[in-house]
């Protein structure tokens, strides 16, 4: 998912069907650049909230950069 600083707009529109997605991979960035835009510590929070846990980090997390995440939603975390 690259929506450009929309991913809880996007995430909030799935509403309870989210707990039926097995994995979500998206791009973010440690601080968004973006008006009212989601950072790392925002999406963490959210998809922890959602039942998710981030599985991999795909790129260098920095400050200045935008990278990928991978997130896994707990009921399949043993499949």
């Amino acid at each position: 998912m690259d929506v450009q600083g929309a991913k809880k707009f996007v995430l909030n529109g799935f509403n309870k069907n989210i707990q039926n997605v097995k994995a979500i991979y998206t791009e973010i960035a440690m601080d968004s650049h973006y008006k009212d835009g989601t950072n790392l510590d925002d999406l963490l929070l959210y998809m922890n909230n959602q039942g998710f846990i981030p599985i991999k980090y795909i790129g260098t997390p920095n400050q200045f950069t935008e990278f990928d995440i991978i997130f896994l939603n707990k009921k399949y975390k043993n499949d």
